[in-house]
């Protein structure tokens, strides 16, 4: 375990399976999903204005698609939103970061699982999932990689995913306290690829702009519960 990774687990970080079983997962990888609420946040509502995001998270997922492209050949990632509330918030985020999908409004995660696949054609193992509570379940119990964000209240709920194979990491950080980042610059660790994802993106030179232009060119897919808007 190299002194990076090593630093998480130290940070508080539960690792559920072995480093290589991550590696090999992720290298199977086509998508980023994530959870929305207690994911990128705390899981507060403030009415029609829906949930906030923080911007060290929005990096992370920058990060985490920008090191995908670098080991891949400049193949760009898959990246989406999937969320149990019809939330604003979560489709201003999938589009200014140029996400490929936003799923909105789908209390049954199960009905938006089969949708995601068939829309983007992927099979389950290509699918990485962050989550934070019990909707969940059923993504995480079929997607490739599952990291499972922290909630210190709920160490029962901690304990179910671990007892259930449910997870292969758990943050340190809780929903609303950079998790997305944590999980992001992990995962980045776990690829061998941290340093020169940082130094890309700090230059801003040629490559990082030739990986922005991409990034711009995804149009988001808006899907509802009910409908495609």
């Amino acid at each position: 375990m190299t002194n990076q990774i090593q630093s998480f687990v130290l940070a508080g970080a539960h690792l559920n399976c072995s480093i290589g079983d991550i590696r090999e997962k992720l290298s199977k990888v086509r998508l980023f999903l994530y959870d929305w609420d207690g994911v990128f946040n705390k899981g507060e509502k403030y009415g029609d204005k829906g949930s906030p995001f923080a911007e060290a998270d929005s990096m992370g997922t920058n990060l985490l698609r920008l090191g995908y492209w670098l080991r891949n050949d400049r193949q760009m990632p898959m990246a989406g939103i999937l969320t149990g509330a019809v939330n604003q918030g979560a489709e201003y985020f999938a589009k200014r970061e140029c996400m490929d999908v936003c799923m909105r409004g789908f209390n049954n995660k199960r009905d938006a699982w089969s949708l995601l696949l068939e829309t983007l054609g992927l099979k389950a193992h290509e699918v990485a999932y962050m989550y934070d509570d019990v909707i969940d379940l059923p993504i995480a119990e079929q997607c490739g990689l599952r990291i499972c964000v922290k909630r210190k209240a709920s160490p029962a709920f901690e304990q179910y995913v671990i007892k259930n194979d449910l997870c292969d990491y758990i943050t340190a950080q809780e929903g609303g306290a950079d998790a997305v980042r944590e999980a992001s610059e992990f995962l980045l660790a776990v690829s061998g690829n941290y340093d020169e994802v940082v130094g890309v993106r700090s230059e801003y030179g040629e490559v990082y702009r030739s990986y922005l232009n991409e990034r711009k060119r995804i149009e988001t897919r808006i899907l509802l519960a009910g409908g495609v808007k």
